[in-house]
């Protein structure tokens, strides 16, 4: 196995400001911790400018106390920062972006209702954040900023005017993220969309986002899906990896992964950036298969691509596959009858 990493992510902390309805990383064995400084600042001069960027997210990454000193070590680095952008007002986010030209945020945005962004994040959360985006646009920012939009049940029909708005406001992109059935998602499924609805509205994703010419548009589950069937299955979702750290110093084979039993081991253990390509290497991604799996054209590609069917999380529910697999065929079946 020969795979390289992409990215790193970093798990500043554990904490965070909001409780999102739909949050993966919510769970109650999750206790409140922040990435110590000094143990990230030794581990990052082992890897230091060796990944195309480094990821900030927690939780919050902006709840961390020594979050500027971080900024100030990966000043060399291409940073995305993962941000609610609930915590502070616009200042001091522009403060941000005028003292590290490096930075990049990616803003949580998921309703473009003041009723449907707090259904989903909370009260007095709506004005702030939108505030913060437009303030920061008008300052000359927008190029460095993309939402970042779950799409869910009670938002699904606000997804066009969402790109809108990220449109008129000349923002660099919006990401669609795969909605992982987990956390809060995994104890209440009517948070997700009638798959059909799924289905049709990243369809219409795809088209607008081959039709823009302003604004970068990506919905994850088909980014995926068209590299495993362009590259005919010989890769997996670790061939070009984007790994993460956890706050208690974990190292992750994704960002998605946050038991313990899922961690290749601890930063502390790492003393070059080889050894992490190592552990990677080392992961055995398996192709799991039911009867129905067998029959189906796309065979292989849910447990080699897709978080709900893969082996080594060992956190899938039955109704998390069943969910992913119509959404999946969908989408495989229209890419197969574009490659003919």
């Amino acid at each position: 196995m020969n795979r390289k990493i992409d990215r790193l992510y970093f798990e500043l902390t554990t904490m965070c400001n909001l409780k999102c309805k739909h949050c993966f990383n919510f769970n109650e064995d999750v206790k409140p911790k922040h990435l110590d400084f000094e143990t990230f600042s030794t581990f990052y001069k082992k890897i230091k400018n060796k990944t195309q960027g480094i990821v900030l997210t927690g939780g919050e990454p902006f709840l961390h106390p020594q979050i500027i000193k971080i900024l100030d070590l990966l000043s060399q680095e291409n940073v995305v920062i993962t941000t609610n952008a609930a915590l502070y007002n616009e200042s001091y986010y522009e403060k941000i972006m005028m003292e590290y030209p490096n930075v990049f945020l990616q803003i949580s945005f998921d309703g473009m209702t003041k009723e449907t962004f707090e259904t989903v994040r909370g009260l007095g959360s709506y004005e702030k954040v939108k505030r913060v985006i437009d303030y920061l646009s008008r300052q000359g920012y927008a190029q460095r900023l993309g939402l970042s939009v779950s799409i869910l049940a009670c938002n699904i029909g606000e997804v066009p005017d969402i790109v809108r708005y990220a449109q008129e406001q000349k923002l660099h992109s919006i990401h669609f993220p795969t909605l992982i059935i987990e956390g809060r998602c995994a104890e209440d499924m009517t948070l997700l969309p009638e798959v059909k609805d799924l289905n049709q509205t990243e369809d219409q994703l795809l088209i607008l986002a081959a039709e823009s010419q302003d604004i970068n548009i990506s919905v994850n589950t088909l980014s995926r899906l068209a590299g495993w069937v362009h590259r005919k299955g010989e890769m997996d979702c670790l061939s070009n990896a984007t790994m993460k750290v956890t706050a208690d110093g974990n190292i992750m084979p994704c960002p998605v992964a946050w038991k313990k039993e899922e961690s290749l081991g601890m930063i502390e253990q790492i003393s070059c950036f080889g050894d992490i390509v190592s552990l990677l290497n080392g992961v055995q991604c398996e192709k799991q298969h039911s009867d129905e799996c067998r029959e189906c054209q796309a065979e292989g590609l849910c447990s080699m691509s897709f978080c709900e069917y893969c082996h080594i999380r060992k956190t899938n529910i039955l109704q998390g596959k069943q969910y992913r697999c119509l959404n999946l065929k969908h989408h495989f079946n229209n890419i197969m009858k574009e490659e003919v």
